[in-house]
């Protein structure tokens, strides 16, 4: 006989218990594993809206200030649109007699010696939007970790002599 003063649980109910809590901290478990896919997904694709934004503006600001633009020496004024190819240099003249040379080497943008975006940059396209050529549009397209991101800008020529 059992004594009462010693008395205790049973295999089947400690089993149960454990059974239980395997299935709770495996919901858990789940629920946070998810959260933490989530969190980097947006992350991941936040990074790549920046890294884009970076390459527009930087872009933008320069070319409303170009006097003149080529690609690796062919002039912008008798084509309609430029395409950026691997190992290739975008060159602006800038108003103030400097150059800014833009050069995508390894599917990567850097600016004179300073690399752009963390991002791989697939296609960088400049083409004239209007008949007095004075608007430009920036077709910028990066990718990222399985993300892509397309960005399109119009900028207007200020001091450009074609």
């Amino acid at each position: 006989m059992v004594n009462k003063s010693e008395a205790g649980f049973t295999l089947i109910e400690l089993l149960l218990v454990i059974t239980i809590l395997a299935i709770i901290s495996g919901a858990i478990y789940s629920s946070n594993l998810s959260a933490l896919r989530s969190w980097d997904f947006n992350r991941n694709r936040i990074d790549l809206k920046q890294n884009a934004r970076i390459v527009i503006l930087n872009l933008v600001r320069d070319l409303r200030n170009a006097n003149s633009i080529s690609l690796d020496g062919d002039g912008f004024a008798n084509q309609d649109s430029l395409e950026l190819a691997d190992g290739k240099n975008l060159v602006i003249s800038l108003s103030n007699d400097q150059e800014v040379e833009y050069l995508l080497a390894n599917r990567e943008l850097s600016k004179g010696n300073r690399v752009l975006t963390a991002t791989t940059v697939d296609k960088l396209t400049l083409s004239k939007a209007d008949d007095n050529d004075r608007l430009i549009e920036i077709h910028l397209e990066l990718s990222h970790n399985n993300q892509a991101k397309t960005i399109t800008e119009q900028v207007y020529l200020r001091a450009i002599n074609w």
